[in-house]
């Protein structure tokens, strides 16, 4: 039972997308959110009561955005009204596990910079420009 109140906490900490649409803003309470999870089963009843309480207070206290989950939202949307097929994923960001994908430029020139740094686009062609995070204030996040 502990273990299973332990998971609950570590799905809110990441923000239970059925029921509740806040967010935390705090992305450390999703890392101890886990790490009280692991916690309890590593500990087991009636010690891990502790922790769990220890991560309710957390949780209870850290900062809460919508941000995540509007941004989300809107992705999911415009793939729902997207016409035609989806835009292919730019050959640098894929994974080139073959000879052949490699020669087909499959994850070329790919780096962890920006794309102002980089020159890179990470977006499909078409959605370069696409910013699934604007307007955030405005709907409530």
């Amino acid at each position: 039972m502990k273990v299973l109140r332990g998971a609950r906490v570590a799905a809110l900490a990441g923000g239970d997308v059925r029921r509740r649409r806040a967010r935390l803003a705090d992305g450390n309470a999703l890392v101890e959110a886990v790490a009280c999870l692991q916690g309890c089963q590593q500990i087991g009843m009636p010690e891990c009561d502790v922790l769990l309480v220890q991560c309710a207070v957390r949780l209870a206290r850290a900062p809460k955005s919508r941000e995540i989950y509007n941004a989300m939202r809107r992705c999911q949307r415009s793939l729902q009204e997207a016409k035609g097929p989806i835009p292919p994923i730019p050959l640098h960001l894929r994974n080139a596990p073959t000879k052949l994908m490699k020669q087909l430029g499959y994850g070329k020139a790919y780096n962890l910079n920006s794309k102002e740094k980089s020159g890179l686009t990470y977006m499909p062609e078409g959605m370069e420009n696409v910013n699934f995070f604007h307007d955030c204030h405005k709907d409530g996040s």
